[in-house]
């Protein structure tokens, strides 16, 4: 309710209005094979700051954080394929790292939300990122904690990013997991279009 930057790109300020449009929304794209992603974790409603432009940290005890998960526990339930964490720093999961870079904040999203999909991150050359992290450390960071696609929207950097990738000794359990996720995601949705991985 107090961040301008969503404004009308939330169904409500309410998370349990919020919960029923999330619902209905989701079920309508899937009926139609469109793939859509839950975003952002775990709300950006409380902060007061843009992370295209600098640095958010906002503070969460858990009975606030038990309200911003409810659109999102409706949204796994509702079987979203992705799932999308912001660029936010959020005190209750990690005091430095952002929860799109942060391993507390995506073991909560695998283990208390149940969430089995893919991890997208938000475009890596906003501000929040790219003023703290190089290329290469965010990268690393980032897929090292569990998300599976890190988006930019300049394909230079995207290159960039790939590039560092293809030298860093990333285990190869976790590159597993991703690419499992990749292909249920591509199976689901591409089955009249495979598209090789």
């Amino acid at each position: 309710p107090k961040n301008d930057v969503i404004g009308d790109r939330s169904f409500s300020s309410d998370p349990i209005e919020v919960e029923k449009f999330v619902s209905a929304a989701i079920r309508g794209m899937l009926t139609k094979k469109l793939i859509c992603c839950a975003k952002h974790f775990p709300g950006h409603g409380r902060s007061l700051k843009d992370s295209h432009l600098e640095k958010v940290i906002v503070s969460l005890n858990e009975e606030e954080l038990s309200q911003e998960m409810i659109p999102f526990r409706k949204a796994i339930r509702s079987k979203v394929p992705l799932l999308m964490p912001s660029h936010m720093v959020v005190d209750y999961f990690d005091q430095n790292l952002p929860c799109s870079m942060s391993k507390v904040s995506m073991n909560y999203i695998r283990e208390n939300l149940s969430f089995t999909g893919v991890i997208i991150s938000d475009d890596f050359n906003m501000n929040a990122i790219k003023n703290e992290f190089s290329i290469e450390e965010a990268t690393r960071i980032a897929i090292e904690a569990g998300c599976d696609i890190i988006c930019y929207r300049d394909m230079d950097l995207a290159r960039q990013s790939y590039d560092y990738l293809l030298k860093k000794k990333i285990s190869e359990k976790r590159i597993l997991e991703t690419r499992d996720r990749l292909v249920k995601l591509k199976t689901q949705f591409l089955k009249d279009n495979p598209v090789s991985l």
